[in-house]
């Protein structure tokens, strides 16, 4: 997906949660002087958790853009799943507290009543139907986006659009007498709550864990093809890691020619076009080392850090994949693929990436043979 719409959908989903919070909180904020309700009071609670949670992913949106350097070598996604696991802990925080008050509503149900029902029902119909539209256009992006942040956020607002529902349906039972509806009916919304957050933090989890979302008999026949290939005599590393809709391949191998560079750009082309193929519901970004012959070195992953630290220097160029070195004693063949701003000019963009392109052969200790850089 394209950098610069993914944060498009970014900053909508922020948009649309600052609003629908703004408009809840002081709908809420006005009417919990009027009613004694205890699912309306678990309202107002959860418009005070929902100011702290926009603000938490509108921070972890902010961190999570930001291309990977040198200390982030796989970039700053985990931001988001770490948000995702702090804004469902806050809400089943919040649940713990409605489910509490709901169940000493039950235990004294025969002296609870509910004061202004019908002011409460008609303001929360005009918080749920601004939710409705919000909450769905939020989850329809976190799903698009796989970011668990996101997706933490739209359950969250999902689940104030049930316990909305249910609340309107315990006031109406209030106003006609059935006053413990409005208990019963907050726990049922805990229910779901619970379900749903507990979800996320599972997910959100494994991402922090590096726990591999990919089935392992795809990665090993991934890793089958790769030692496969005629010219290659050796796979010395091979990791493949996910976060959201991101793969990471990173591989070290060992070609049986020692001195054919055009052999090993095939060898660098067939691995690329092969894990696309494989992974194609991936984003796909992978890390190719190259050594020749039976007695290699690996590269010192300070070169890695230089690439992307001078690409991140201008900045038009917006995020580098699919980087490659390949190492001839003491040459080396470097390629990747870049992303630039596509409000730029042609003439603009080859002036910035002749600059690059002559800092890298400038700052990296060994002889660069071949820089090329592929444009998207």
């Amino acid at each position: 997906m394209d950098p610069n719409f993914q944060q498009k959908l970014e900053k909508r989903a922020t948009m649309y949660s600052i609003i629908l919070v703004i408009f809840a909180s002081a709908i809420k904020t006005t009417m919990i002087f009027f009613t004694n309700s205890v699912s309306y009071r678990g309202e107002f609670a959860d418009s005070l958790i929902d100011i702290a949670i926009v603000a938490l992913t509108f921070f972890s949106l902010k961190v999570s853009q930001r291309p990977a350097d040198a200390d982030h070598m796989y970039g700053h996604y985990k931001i988001n799943s770490f948000m995702g696991i702090v804004e469902s802990f806050l809400t089943m925080a919040l649940y713990g507290y409605i489910f509490y008050s709901a169940i000493v509503a039950l235990i004294n149900y025969q002296d609870y009543t509910v004061e202004n029902s019908l002011p409460s029902i008609f303001s929360l119909l005009g918080i749920l139907a601004v939710n409705l539209f919000i909450s769905t256009q939020i989850v329809r992006i976190g799903k698009k986006l796989n970011n668990s942040v996101i997706k933490a956020q739209g359950v969250n607002f999902r689940g104030d659009l049930f316990r909305n529902i249910a609340v309107i349906g315990a006031l109406l039972g209030s106003y006609f007498g059935i006053n413990i509806i409005d208990p019963i009916l907050a726990i049922l919304a805990v229910g779901y709550a619970y379900y749903e957050s507990i979800k996320i933090i599972r997910v959100s989890f494994n991402e922090l864990i590096d726990y591999n979302a990919v089935d392992p008999d795809r990665i090993q026949k991934f890793k089958r093809y790769i030692i496969s290939i005629p010219e290659i005599s050796l796979v010395d590393y091979f990791a493949v890691r996910t976060a959201g809709r991101k793969l990471e391949l990173a591989v070290r191998i060992v070609v049986k020619s020692k001195d054919d560079l055009i052999d090993t750009h095939e060898i660098v082309h067939t691995i690329k076009s092969e894990v696309e193929r494989e992974f194609q519901d991936y984003e796909i970004n992978s890390f190719i080392e190259i050594m020749h012959g039976d007695e290699f070195i690996p590269l010192s992953s300070n070169i890695f850090d230089k690439i992307r630290r001078i690409v991140k220097e201008y900045s038009i160029l917006q995020d580098i994949h699919h980087l490659s070195i390949d190492r001839l004693e003491n040459m080396l063949f470097i390629q990747f693929h870049v992303n630039v701003n596509k409000n730029k000019s042609l003439n603009e963009i080859h002036d910035i990436v002749s600059k690059m392109e002559n800092n890298l052969k400038y700052l990296l200790s060994e002889d660069i043979v071949d820089l090329p850089i592929e444009i998207l």
